[in-house]
């Protein structure tokens, strides 16, 4: 798996600023995936929780932690997908 991130002044079709490659740990029972990317020093973890109550709906926390295992955590909202990106009706 892979992470590509660009700065904001950049286009999706230019060079990408970052490169990650990681992997992805999934609970047996479907209610939770964790997508780790290591660089350097840092690893990042990406944890997507889905709500037992309503499936469709889901949380997502990145944690950032350094060599020294320090974290820092963070609550993500999620975003729709840009038009381009959407299925053909």
């Amino acid at each position: 798996m892979r992470y590509l991130c660009w700065h904001a002044s950049k286009g999706i079709l230019s060079q990408p600023n970052l490169v990650l490659h990681g992997t992805v740990e999934k609970d047996p029972n479907g209610d939770k995936a964790e997508y780790i990317f290591t660089h350097g020093e840092w690893t990042y973890s990406l944890e997507q929780i889905v709500t037992k109550d309503n499936p469709t709906e889901s949380h997502i926390f990145l944690e950032v932690e350094d060599q020294a295992h320090k974290k820092s955590t963070w609550k993500m909202e999620a975003l729709p997908l840009p038009k381009y990106l959407r299925p053909f009706k």
